[in-house]
């Protein structure tokens, strides 16, 4: 059974994702429901998502069931994919190359947002794999003293875009008192 690695946050409390053998994938994506990314490689964006972060392609590019890509473009449609990830979260992938008028994603690698949070449940471990499949990661993990995030470890990474990422792990404490 291939397991994930990293879950996406969406700002609130992290789950469990299981287990995380050194050949399984670096995660899952959280339990947030849905999360757009505006990138600027399609393909290459797609690939990281599959291959790191476990997520499936949902149906075909966005505008090709009805149209081409190029009129799709043409009619002010960014081509887009969306993604199956672990627990059943869906993340949209767009693309934003080139695309002057688009709104700005809240998550695109130029806007100098916060990194998007992933979980699981041995950050050092994941550490190791994705130092291993070639990501580029920040620094080493590091455990929270003080605060609510106490006890949880957390280390920052780079998607090939540029995108922020960071993986958290979960604090011991939750994983004893969870339901």
């Amino acid at each position: 059974m291939r397991k994930s690695l990293l879950s996406m946050l969406a700002g609130v409390a992290l789950l469990v994702v299981g287990g995380m053998p050194l050949n399984a994938r670096a995660a899952s994506l959280r339990d947030s429901g849905y999360v757009g990314i505006g990138v600027p490689d399609l393909a290459q964006a797609t690939a990281f998502f599959r291959n790191v972060l476990d997520c499936e392609p949902i149906g075909p590019v966005a505008g090709s069931a009805t149209t081409s890509k190029g009129n799709a473009r043409r009619a002010g449609v960014p081509a887009s994919r969306l993604l199956l990830c672990d627990s059943g979260n869906v993340v949209e992938l767009f693309d934003n190359h080139g695309a002057n008028s688009l709104p700005a994603s809240r998550h695109s690698a130029n806007q100098g947002s916060e990194p998007i949070p992933f979980s699981a449940d041995d950050v050092a471990h994941a550490d190791r794999w994705l130092r291993h499949e070639g990501v580029s990661v920040i620094g080493s993990p590091v455990t929270v003293t003080s605060g609510p995030h106490a006890g949880q470890t957390v280390v920052n990474f780079v998607a090939p875009w540029g995108l922020r990422l960071q993986l958290v792990g979960r604090n011991t404490r939750q994983l004893a008192t969870a339901p």
